[in-house]
């Protein structure tokens, strides 16, 4: 198996620019990549021509990650080159979040099959239930199937997103799942959580037209956010609520 990364900063994403994916010539690509890219329209019939014998797996980001660092505004493109390749696609329209559980379900009864062991799942960002959705796909394909993946963004607008998939790229309603079959290839995962601490040490007083006030807070039950700070920015919300969280 061969695998070979991209980072492409900014939208400028020509045929000359993916050339050192075609080398390996790949059969699957993964995109991840910023809103902007997906809305320009020309993004994704760019890359399906660029490389016409691969196939596409993605969605938009709040953020691409490449090797150690985190980026706004690019694209990360990951081709692969499977000696043995053996997977399958299965996509689902999803327009409610009452919708994702019944969703999951039909995905799992399209991937489940002999050989079945791992299984790549992205979804809308918005308007989904998470949790439902891979219920709904573990009660078909069994709990002995490793599932993982995550939701498409759009910054910081919490709005609209993008996924890219078999189809083609879906705005705000598509869930796409890639199962990983046979011997050959094993699929791992792993994941990491909570909150640093950072900033002053704060104490919620009291509210100001719907927003928290904050002070030092010396001797008193004190908070690990500064929560003053979402009063100066309420055009962004509820985007800052993930940089000051409430323990």
């Amino acid at each position: 198996m061969q695998i070979r990364q991209l980072h492409v900063p900014g939208l400028d994403i020509t045929p000359e620019t993916l050339a050192p994916l075609r080398d390996i010539e790949p059969q699957l690509v993964l995109v991840f990549a910023s809103v902007a890219h997906f809305e320009q329209g020309v993004f994704t019939p760019g890359l399906r021509a660029s490389l016409p014998g691969s196939r596409w797996l993605g969605c938009s980001t709040a953020g691409e990650i490449a090797g150690s660092s985190v980026h706004d505004g690019s694209a990360v493109l990951t081709a692969i080159h499977f000696d043995h390749p053996d997977f399958r696609f299965a996509s689902a329209r999803l327009d409610s979040m009452e919708e994702s559980e019944a969703v999951g379900a039909s995905l799992g009864r399209e991937l489940r099959g002999p050989g079945l062991h791992g299984v790549l799942l992205l979804g809308q960002g918005v308007n989904i239930n998470g949790s439902a959705l891979i219920a709904g796909l573990t009660a078909e394909v069994g709990d002995g199937v490793s599932v993982s993946g995550g939701l498409a963004g759009d910054g910081a607008r919490f709005e609209g997103c993008h996924v890219l998939g078999e189809p083609g790229s879906s705005s705000g309603h598509s869930v796409t799942a890639l199962g990983i079959y046979g011997g050959h290839l094993r699929l791992s995962h792993g994941s990491a959580g909570g909150w640093q601490a950072f900033g002053p040490l704060r104490q919620i007083t009291r509210r100001c037209r719907g927003w928290c006030v904050s002070h030092p807070a010396p001797r008193r039950r004190r908070w690990s956010c500064t929560a003053n700070t979402w009063a100066n920015t309420p055009a962004t919300c509820p985007a800052p609520a993930c940089s000051f969280p409430l323990p």
